[in-house]
């Protein structure tokens, strides 16, 4: 790499954030991460001098202010924030879910990326050119499964704001490119039903789930200088379960 980047990834903890995070180690990226539940002690551990981990409850708009605050004066330069904070998946039919099960999901995917943008909106201009990752789901572009509306619902309105911000963004230097995965085998979808999981791979072209190794590539692909162009994309990640 001719140039260090700076990469911040919110919700780096977790299966597919945690891969995205040791891929851009490996590529000789400076990375923030955050974590919210997870023992802080394994994380100042695993730390290096490019890593640095934050505890955050992303949903917190003051919170979300405060930590790019202590990101800026480390590192002014900003060239791509990936949101991966989610909630665990679980099977739920509608009739049994409750507004707050929705309001939950909606709290951490759109609310995680709105706190950003307004935490970095006197800082835009000045912080880029940077890119905007948000991670989404496959069922964003195919027909989606019954029993996880709250989920999908979440996430297509995160689609749609970052739909948005294609156009708003790019006078600040910034883009937005999304992607969206299949079913991706981390802890995250350890409480999905075994059979659901089994019948998913099996109905897959190339007979398997997504790793988050799968998607953490893709990520290094839209942060590097091959992608400079692309802007508004949605990169599906599902082995071809959705063609487009």
């Amino acid at each position: 790499m001719s140039e260090q980047k700076t990469v911040v990834v919110i919700g780096g903890s977790g299966g597919i954030g945690r891969a995205i995070v040791d891929v851009l180690m490996k590529d000789e990226f400076i990375v923030h991460a955050t974590f919210f539940s997870q023992d802080e002690l394994l994380h100042k551990a695993s730390g290096a001098d490019r890593l640095f981990w934050h505890k955050l409850d992303a949903t917190e708009a003051v919170a979300v202010a405060d930590l790019w605050k202590v990101i800026l004066k480390t590192s002014p330069t900003i060239n791509g924030v990936v949101f991966v904070a989610t909630l665990p998946t679980a099977y739920h039919p509608l009739m049994k879910l409750d507004w707050k099960d929705f309001t939950a999901h909606f709290n951490v995917q759109v609310g995680t990326f709105f706190h950003t943008l307004a935490a970095l909106r006197e800082n835009l201009s000045a912080i880029g050119p940077c890119q905007f990752i948000p991670i989404l789901t496959e069922y964003c572009q195919g027909r989606p499964p019954a029993g996880l509306s709250d989920y999908v619902a979440a996430k297509m309105a995160l689609q749609g704001f970052a739909r948005t911000m294609v156009a708003e963004l790019a006078k600040y230097g910034c883009r937005v490119n999304m992607i969206s995965p299949g079913i991706t085998l981390t802890e995250l979808t350890s409480s999905l039903p075994p059979k659901f999981l089994e019948i998913a791979a099996e109905q897959n072209p190339l007979k398997r789930l997504a790793q988050s190794t799968d998607v953490a590539a893709v990520v290094k692909f839209l942060l590097s200088e091959q992608a400079a162009y692309l802007n508004g994309v949605n990169i599906p990640v599902n082995g071809g379960s959705t063609v487009q």
